[in-house]
């Protein structure tokens, strides 16, 4: 129940997520087992695709269409994608195939209820299934219209059954449509945009720019065109382009009337089946050399064959290499994070989906997740992990719910959020993902460029802009061991949070440095610090070193007289003998390796406290 009330809140309908919810229970929720899912139904539309060419064209036309959603790159992408894409294809096909069986008088109890089922799956799993079915019955109407008469009442009721069976679901879905309750993140592309994408998708999938196969599409639309002549029905001459390309023209109609986009090329996947039905047509003729007008119709068609395999082959290819087209590297993300993350950071995520990510990645029971406006400012966190809403947005997001994964923020709310969790945690990490659609002006970015100091930023591969950045705050707290330890007459180490006194084989250590630049250090190359655990033989059994801060923030970007907090950590081994030990921290020379000189002193380290290692 509460994953059908977290979907009720979000803009999907439920069907996949507990299909999902229940495979995982089976075999895990490993990133392996969450793909498979998509890829069994993905070869399973193989197979449907086959059952329903073979109804309507012969087993010698579905042995090409399976063949070409077997190669296809579109099926490949979609079958590595954790949506519901390929079930809703799946579902797409055998809707179809019982509606068409269902008029024919010997098999026709069993066809419609496979109908009404298979209808029913598919609206709870894709809400733009529900174009494929009202496609359909038109295009029943207009093929079998002199059967109209007859089959009109069973197939009214056969619809009423599909409604019925939607009832619970409906008023969530009409409230989903009418008033979405996530940001509009759809964007407009010209109708010409829409169709020349669409075609390419369905001919070679989405991982190929147009510029690079547009002759292969223009040979896709040649053999569409002999697709349609060849197909010897002309029930299936209307039927079949109709159930691929009618869809798209609703969702481009609709929102002349909604203006709310509604097209993204993803959708035209649902129906490509239909497609690669048409062409399969057109191979199995070009195969008949008494029937292909060409002369050596098996040479031509291999030639074409090729050309098909070549483009699709070239779009897997550019799937699997180019960086453009790499899935969103949220593991990546997410552990970057995990590792870096100190005691006293604090976690900003920027979005419902990208917060749903870090939670599945984070895999720790420690972390405590939060709205960013609901956070206490009196009441300090071990693990904050917060959430941003959407910055100036409707306050329809989330219909005001306070568990939904979207709501909206004013920039007043945003200001002040940021700066209590700067006054409360010295280290902030954001985890960015297209947060053009929650921050569209950048407000939470600038704010943070104008009142803390950058030190990281990393960018994951994928298409929705994964970056992860670390922030310092510009009043970090006293530390607890004061000190004015002066390095190289360049370098104070201000203070230190020393080491635990007790530890244990394996467990990390967590220690932290205070500096301030006590002159300027532009000219310089950057500093590294090392930190080294001793036994008592003065044995050196652990080093771990570092660069001061981050990556964007080396010793020669320091400003004079700011103080700066930098959190280390130094991992025991499991390995490490029980005994006492101290820890010892100095600052040296990238370059050259020499470590700064303790000014009045005649050394170079300052130990931070002795350990006693079980």
């Amino acid at each position: 129940m509460a994953l059908i009330a977290h979907t009720a809140r979000d803009i999907h309908p439920p069907g996949y997520y507990l299909l999902l919810h229940g495979w995982l229970n089976l075999v895990g929720d490993t990133e392996f087992a969450l793909a498979f899912f998509s890829v069994t139904w993905g070869v399973l539309l193989i197979a449907s695709v086959f059952r329903l060419t073979s109804f309507l064209l012969g087993d010698k036309v579905a042995l090409w269409a399976s063949g070409l959603v077997t190669i296809s790159a579109y099926n490949v992408w979609y079958s590595q994608e954790v949506r519901m894409y390929t079930l809703g294809a799946c579902c797409g096909v055998w809707v179809v195939y019982f509606a068409l069986k269902a008029w024919s008088a010997k098999s026709e109890p069993f066809a419609w209820l496979g109908y009404i089922i298979t209808a029913t799956i598919g609206l709870y799993i894709l809400y733009y299934f529900g174009f494929l079915l009202i496609t359909l019955n038109v295009a029943l109407i207009l093929i079998f219209y002199k059967q109209f008469k007859v089959s009109f009442l069973k197939l009214l009721l056969a619809n009423l059954a599909i409604v019925i069976l939607y009832l619970p679901w409906l008023p969530i879905a009409w409230r989903q449509a009418t008033n979405p309750p996530v940001p509009p993140w759809r964007s407009e592309i010209p109708l010409p945009m829409m169709l020349i994408e669409s075609w390419s998708a369905l001919s070679y999938g989405e991982s190929v720019e147009i510029s690079q196969i547009w002759l292969l599409l223009m040979l896709t639309l040649g053999l569409f065109g002999l697709g349609l002549y060849a197909i010897p029905s002309s029930r299936w001459r209307i039927l079949l382009p109709m159930l691929t390309f009618a869809p798209l023209a609703i969702i481009i109609v609709v929102p002349l009337i909604t203006h709310s986009p509604l097209y993204h090329v993803r959708y035209m996947f649902t129906y490509s089946p239909f497609f690669y039905i048409i062409l399969a047509a057109t191979f199995a003729w070009l195969w008949d050399p008494p029937m292909s007008p060409f002369t050596g119709g098996i040479k031509g068609g291999v030639i074409i064959v090729l050309c098909i395999i070549i483009g699709n082959g070239f779009s897997i290819y550019q799937l699997h290499t180019n960086p453009r087209y790499t899935s969103d590297d949220f593991r990546g993300a997410v552990q970057f994070i995990v590792e870096k993350w100190r005691t006293g950071d604090v976690i900003i995520v920027n979005a419902g989906y990208t917060y749903t990510a870090f939670q599945y990645y984070a895999d720790s029971q420690a972390w405590t997740y939060s709205r960013l406006t609901n956070m206490d400012k009196n009441h300090y966190l071990d693990y904050p992990v917060f959430q941003t809403g959407t910055v100036d947005g409707l306050d329809t997001l989330g219909w005001g719910d306070e568990r939904s994964d979207f709501y909206a923020m004013s920039k007043n709310e945003t200001y002040h959020a940021l700066q209590t969790v700067s006054n409360m945690y010295p280290r902030l990490w954001l985890l960015r993902s297209y947060d053009t659609v929650t921050d569209p002006h950048g407000t939470i970015r600038q704010w943070l460029d104008e009142n803390t100091i950058q030190y990281e930023d990393h960018v994951f591969a994928g298409q929705s802009y994964i970056r992860v950045q670390g922030f310092l705050s510009k009043y970090p707290p006293a530390p607890p061991v004061q000190t004015n330890i002066n390095f190289g007459d360049m370098i104070i180490l201000n203070g230190f949070q020393p080491p635990p006194t007790h530890a244990s084989a394996g467990q990390t250590i967590d220690v932290v440095a205070w500096w301030t630049a006590h002159t300027s250090l532009v000219d310089e190359s950057p500093y590294a610090i090392s930190l080294k655990l001793w036994d008592e033989k003065g044995t050196l059994a652990v080093q771990h070193d570092e660069w001061a801060v981050g990556n964007l923030y080396f010793t020669p970007n320091w400003k004079v007289e700011h103080t700066i907090r930098h959190p280390m950590r130094l991992i025991l081994p499991s390995t490490i003998q029980a005994g006492q030990y101290w820890l010892d921290i100095e600052m040296y020379h990238s370059q050259s390796g020499m470590p700064l000189q303790i000014v009045g002193e005649d050394g170079h380290v300052v130990t931070l406290g002795g350990i006693s290692i079980k």
